[in-house]
């Protein structure tokens, strides 16, 4: 899709996407605070990934009389894509920014405001905010990400951390020169938050709001790993949740060596791409060096490969 890009004195067109898997409990709300974005030129385009509970109807009747300002775009897949869901979209969103929504969130009405206002102040390519944490009765639990100062975000941080302010998936944004450029996520790569900031840094930078812009939700459904290994009921469990951990990790990395690939041969910029695909190789190297203790227990207990 060819885009004309906005004039400073032009709403620039946005795409809050929804996406939405097996959370009937909490998609309703999700949708409503979605469409009650204060923001003037706003596509909501919701794609569910073969939801096997009532999600998808709860999405159709939650939009079914709705008569406010925004366009809405229903994508329904007859299967779950899993890793595939996001890049299978891409091409169908209107937006030149897309914000990013999860189905068992609750959006405050002007995060998409607020976002597009970072974004024009920075002229980023990824965004992200804190948010508030909230339990599955909407009880407060704190927040997340909340700095008093913000971090520096820079792309040497990035390589040598692998992580920002910016890596947190259920409140990132990014301008479609994102998507543009790496129009594919790497087999077995499941992390955006991590994949996209470090395409943003290689881009035009990252930019993170320290104003929550969201309530983020803990349940007992969550598909974020990090919860899952908190909630794990046995050592095991969690040790093997820790091992998807680690080798998430090193799928990730392995992916930044042929995203750094990919950026010099679209910007020529081979030296940029030379300090990521190095950085990326030790940081395989440490991630390895965590995992063989761990696949080592699990060997012993005759669990996957032994």
């Amino acid at each position: 899709m060819t885009l004309t890009p906005s004039t400073p004195t032009q709403a620039p067109r946005v795409t809050l996407l929804l996406t939405t898997y097996n959370h009937e409990p909490f998609v309703a709300e999700a949708v409503a605070s979605c469409l009650a974005q204060d923001y003037p030129n706003m596509e909501l385009f919701i794609s569910d990934d073969g939801s096997e509970d009532d999600t998808w109807a709860r999405v159709e009747a939650a939009v079914a009389d709705y008569r406010g300002p925004h366009k809405i775009t229903l994508n329904h897949n007859e299967h779950n894509l899993f890793l595939d869901h996001l890049p299978s979209v891409a091409g169908k969103l209107s937006g030149e920014l897309i914000v990013m929504a999860c189905d068992d969130d609750v959006q405050y009405p002007h995060r998409v405001s607020r976002l597009v206002e970072l974004w024009r102040e920075t002229d980023a390519t990824v965004l992200a905010s804190s948010a508030r944490r909230i339990s599955a009765l909407a009880e407060p639990m704190g927040y997340h990400r909340l700095y008093e100062k913000t971090p520096e975000i820079t792309l040497e941080g990035f390589l040598k951390t692998g992580d920002n302010p910016t890596c947190f998936g259920a409140a990132i944004a990014w301008h479609r020169r994102l998507t543009d450029t790496f129009n594919h996520l790497p087999v077995g790569s499941r992390n955006i938050d991590f994949l996209y900031p470090l395409r943003g840094l290689m881009l035009t930078g990252a930019a993170f709001c320290k104003e929550p812009l969201l309530d983020w939700r803990r349940h007992g459904g969550n598909m974020s790993l990090g919860f899952q290994i908190e909630d794990a009921q046995t050592d095991t469990a969690r040790i093997q949740l820790q091992e998807r951990h680690l080798l998430n990790l090193m799928a990730n990395w392995h992916g930044a060596i042929g995203d750094a690939q990919r950026f010099a041969t679209v910007t020529g910029d081979q030296a940029t791409a030379n300090r990521v695909a190095n950085a990326a190789v030790q940081h395989i190297i440490n991630v390895m060096n965590q995992w063989r203790p761990i696949r080592h227990r699990l060997a012993l207990a005759k669990i996957g490969i032994y």
